[in-house]
């Protein structure tokens, strides 16, 4: 219950603080840097190839419309990046195709080497992150698409975090990293994604090494 919370507490303080003003560039107060260790590495290359294996199109292509998830459609929507790539000002018509074509694993990597700089990510902190999104996909039944795992990993992040390492991330920071979502957006996003995983956040020791085995064998990408 205290688990349940602190993350409840989080999320009603970064509401009300929302539309404060604040003199200070974000980026500025984010602690940094990647941790740069073998164990690191080795977990951090799971997670891109478990990303890369799971990623799936967004747009039926034999009828050229959207894949709507079937489960949870409202929230689906609330993570889905089609509208909001489609509307973006700011992206060329080639920026804005990449983003809803399936990431190499290049893009991949590079998504979240820069997320990861801009917060203080510890390998365990990774270890989890897997775990609860693995959670989340079941529970949803949701795939992992190339319209929304940005929004997902972004949000599991933030959960992961917070649990782990008691580590608020601001939602002003997330949107300079990734500025499709408005600060708001993103507690939109987790507020959903709390509710489909019905705050099952624990994780046991086993189901922790487990996962943690499962990583520190996987051979590096390419």
């Amino acid at each position: 219950m205290c688990l349940f919370k602190h993350v409840k507490d989080t999320l009603k303080a970064e509401k009300a603080t929302l539309n404060t003003k604040d003199a200070r560039n974000p980026i500025e107060t984010i602690r940094c840097p990647h941790v740069d260790c073998p164990e690191h590495e080795m977990i951090f290359d799971y997670f891109v190839q478990f990303l890369q294996r799971n990623i799936k199109e967004s747009i039926d292509g034999h009828v050229n419309r959207p894949i709507k998830e079937k489960n949870f459609a409202k929230d689906a929507k609330t993570f889905s990046e089609l509208e909001r790539v489609v509307f973006y000002e700011d992206l060329t018509f080639e920026k804005k195709v990449r983003l809803l074509s399936i990431p190499t694993i290049d893009r991949i990597r590079h998504f979240l080497t820069d997320l990861f700089t801009f917060t203080t990510v510890k390998a365990e902190t990774i270890v989890y992150q897997i775990i609860i999104l693995r959670r989340f996909m079941k529970y949803s039944q949701w795939s992992l698409r190339a319209a929304n795992w940005r929004s997902l990993i972004i949000t599991s992040l933030r959960v992961a975090l917070k649990l782990e390492q008691n580590l608020v991330v601001s939602t002003k920071v997330l949107s300079h990293v990734y500025p499709l979502f408005k600060p708001e957006e993103y507690v939109k996003c987790e507020n959903a994604f709390l509710k489909i995983l019905n705050w099952d956040l624990w994780v046991s020791t086993e189901q922790y090494m487990a996962q943690l085995s499962s990583a520190l064998r996987t051979k590096p990408s390419a």
